[in-house]
């Protein structure tokens, strides 16, 4: 895989899809920095790094498909490579928050962005976008963040994870490992637990049975009627 660090960027994927349209790098390739000024999340949040202290990188990769349960299976397959990077640098109390954060204990340590685009309007590609928090240290209370330092009181070097977590990604995804659903179960923050959600402007309780086919999320109501819900359509209330 060819991997490019870059000082500064304003968004990784930005850069990384904008380079592949223009014939300048292949798939499969990496783009990370250590300074990204406007990264985003999931429905366009912002991701705020401190500069030089955590991981931001992108990747291009070859088109999964559209499907819903496609796209599952290429998350579960990224997320576990972004567990095998935490595991082996001593984090523990790893889990997988649906849809798409990990977390040490009840706090954040890294997120991942998966989309799909077009090159020329013809053939598609897809863009996976891996936000690690390294060595920052002080988080703004509300994002209830955490990093790979704060947690074992050293301090990591950046580029080794980049290349590590490259490896681990091409090794899952591109030679097609398989994680299955009860592996990521096993994985899964708050499974079998009651927890607050929200959809629309309703806010209610049920309990998280586990992740469908699709990566939809399972609930069982405090009724007992069991339900579907897309990422889209409902999100897990922080306590």
């Amino acid at each position: 895989m060819n991997i490019i660090k870059v000082d500064a960027t304003n968004s990784t994927s930005t850069l990384i899809a904008s380079l592949f349209r223009s014939g300048a790098i292949a798939i499969p390739s990496a783009l990370y920095t250590i300074d990204q000024t406007g990264g985003r999340g999931r429905l366009e949040r912002p991701w705020n790094s401190e500069p030089g202290k955590n991981l931001t990188i992108s990747y291009v990769l070859p088109d999964f498909g559209s499907s819903p349960k496609s796209v599952f299976r290429a998350m579960r397959q990224i997320t576990w490579s972004v567990l095998e990077i935490l595991e082996t640098a001593g984090i523990l109390d790893l889990s997988v928050k649906w849809p798409n954060d990990i977390m040490a204990g009840d706090r954040k340590i890294a997120g991942i962005l998966i989309e799909r685009s077009l090159r020329q309007g013809k053939s598609s590609f897809v863009i996976v976008g891996v936000g690690l928090n390294v060595n920052q240290v002080s988080f703004k209370d509300e994002f209830k963040a955490t990093s790979m330092c704060e947690l074992t009181q050293k301090v990591f070097e950046i580029d080794p994870l980049a290349y590590r977590l490259s490896d681990s990604i091409a090794n899952h995804l591109l030679q097609d490992q398989e994680i299955t659903i009860d592996q990521f179960h096993s994985k899964l923050y708050g499974i079998r637990q009651m927890h607050r959600w929200q959809l629309g402007d309703q806010i209610f309780e049920a309990t998280l049975l586990g992740l469908n086919k699709d990566g939809s999320a399972l609930l069982c109501s405090s009724e007992g009627k069991t339900l579907s819900f897309t990422s889209e359509e409902i999100r897990m209330l922080r306590v």
